[in-house]
């Protein structure tokens, strides 16, 4: 998976992530029926400023765009700002939102965003998976619930040291192994 920052030029991109989600996957990230999108919103989506409005774009092995994320301060509080996540169906349950949340998060703490905040629908997993990543409950009105997470108080990351100490070990190990595993005398069938 490759993410990079999206641009103007990116809205037909869009129009791909949004065509490869179904219509659940477009209701849980919309809250209403959405059969498509306008050309203002199209624009709009795509009018990220990186101060602002920051926005990822992630693509998968192919080159196929597979993700968005964005987070878009808001107007009365510019310490402050929603953060939204899609992601085509064939990539959900792999990780790809959370990355785009990682690395939204990284970015939102380097222009000055302190809090984060996501509206979820309140029946679906996604609430209680950002609670397990340390975002907390601001409010649940019932339909939605509001999560933030305070960029200052984000749990260290140990996953890409850990990630890269392993890929070390593996490589170490693998030529250490010899090329074809014997097993000991007397288990042979």
């Amino acid at each position: 998976m490759r993410i990079r920052r999206l641009t103007s030029d990116d809205a037909s991109l869009l129009d791909r992530i949004f065509e490869g989600m179904s219509a659940t996957s477009r209701y849980r990230r919309y809250h209403s029926p959405k059969p498509r999108l306008t050309s203002a919103e199209r624009r709009y989506l795509a009018g990220a400023d990186g101060r602002r409005h920051l926005a990822l774009i992630a693509f998968g092995p192919g080159g196929d765009p597979i993700g968005v994320g964005r987070a878009v301060r808001f107007d009365d509080d510019a310490t402050a700002a929603e953060m939204a996540v899609e992601v085509v169906d064939a990539w959900h349950r792999r990780g790809v939102g959370m990355e785009l949340v990682r690395r939204l998060s990284d970015d939102a703490a380097a222009v000055g965003i302190e809090r984060l905040t996501a509206v979820v629908l309140t029946d679906t997993w996604l609430g209680a998976m950002l609670e397990r990543k340390g975002w907390r409950v601001h409010r649940t009105p019932g339909l939605t619930t509001t999560l933030e997470l305070v960029l200052a108080e984000r749990p260290v990351e140990v996953v890409r040291p850990r990630a890269r100490e392993l890929r070390h070990h593996a490589r170490r190990h693998a030529r250490l192994r010899p090329s074809v595993h014997q097993p000991p005398h007397g288990r042979h069938r």
